[in-house]
């Protein structure tokens, strides 16, 4: 509630938000219910749920608002625009009013100083006594164009394998050995890699929960202590958003690693093979049911993150198993015996 007299400007976001005092420079606030009881000397930029500028507020340079219900009573030197679900006007808009709503009225007392274009499907409900100066304009509301990557699934196919090829082709230059191995616990220990990855994915998920919830308890009881959490989080973050693009790679492998045990194929090639049948997969599921598609996305995130698990494990053993054949002494030579 900001209630006394502020010099310059007010910016904040917070779940309500009522200003009744005066502002001498502009308000621009976010938030689920925002009431205008005061003045505000520049611009007012709104966003939230429901926006009221009560009878008697003022706001000297326009308005743009964001708003699921926007109730305008106050006076606005200037014009007001924005995108609401429903405008109500009860008072006065010195310039014009130019808003894309589901629904529009203005009331009896409702003065506009300019003209009133709106995009909507429905016509403006105007009352008698309602005064409009200039126009009233109304028009169809914007239709998002689509791509034709949305209408054509040969595109999406084709964009889905050369992406997958970009990332694999990579991953085989810089660790050929790697994407192999991960490839063959996918092909041969499937299910075990898929057990495994769900654990490892709650795992990372619980990681991460509670990575933030000790930085919000820090930040309570220790703030020079909060920030310290910022990093591993962001760390986290990438790291799961990196694992799960490349979970997509490690399944063409095991994929490619399947047709070229029935081919003659070289591990580019077998990987060029694998990632358009996985690609055409996810596009067919897509295609069918955009939920299908994410299971199968989610399938391949646990099978590559428990693949990759077990990989690491068994590299892990072999390493420390030959650590360990290098500590065990050899057998001192026979002694030198005279004939």
């Amino acid at each position: 509630m900001v209630n006394g007299h502020v010099g310059g400007s007010v910016m904040g976001a917070a779940r309500s938000l009522e200003l009744s005092g005066t502002v001498d420079g502009a308000v621009r606030v976010a938030g689920q219910s925002v009431t205008l009881n005061g003045s505000v000397g520049k611009e007012a930029v709104v966003f939230a749920s429901d926006v009221v500028v009560s009878p008697g507020a003022t706001i000297g340079d326009g308005m743009t608002a964001g708003a699921a219900t926007l109730s305008m009573g106050g006076t606005i030197t200037g014009d007001l625009t924005g995108d609401v679900g429903q405008l109500s006007m009860s008072g006065q808009v010195d310039g014009s009013v130019d808003v894309e709503a589901g629904s529009v009225s203005v009331a009896p007392s409702g003065r506009i100083g300019g003209d009133l274009r709106y995009r909507s499907k429905n016509a403006a409900q105007v009352a008698p006594g309602a005064q409009i100066t200039g126009r009233t304009e109304r028009l169809e509301p914007r239709v998002e164009q689509q791509s034709q990557f949305d209408d054509n699934p040969f595109l999406n196919l084709l964009g889905l394998w050369v992406g997958l090829l970009v990332l694999g082709y990579l991953l085989l230059v810089v660790r050929p050995a790697h994407m192999a191995a991960v490839g063959q616990e996918i092909r041969r220990r499937s299910v075990p890699s898929f057990g495994v990855g769900i654990l490892v994915w709650i795992g990372q998920i619980a990681a991460l929960v509670a990575l933030c919830v000790l930085a919000v308890l820090f930040g309570l009881l220790l703030p020079q202590l909060g920030g310290a959490f910022v990093a591993p989080i962001i760390v986290l973050v990438l790291l799961i958003i990196v694992v799960a693009l490349v979970a997509q790679v490690y399944v063409a492998t095991g994929i490619g690693q399947a047709i070229a045990s029935r081919a003659n194929l070289s591990p580019w090639l077998a990987y060029a093979a694998g990632a358009l049948v996985w690609a055409l997969l996810l596009s067919l599921a897509t295609f069918v049911h955009g939920a299908l598609g994410a299971l199968l996305y989610f399938i391949a995130w646990f099978l590559a993150l428990g693949a990759l698990a077990l990989h690491l494990i068994r590299r892990r053993r072999a390493e420390a198993a030959d650590l360990a054949d290098m500590a065990v002494p050899e057998a001192p030579p026979p002694p030198f015996e005279v004939g």
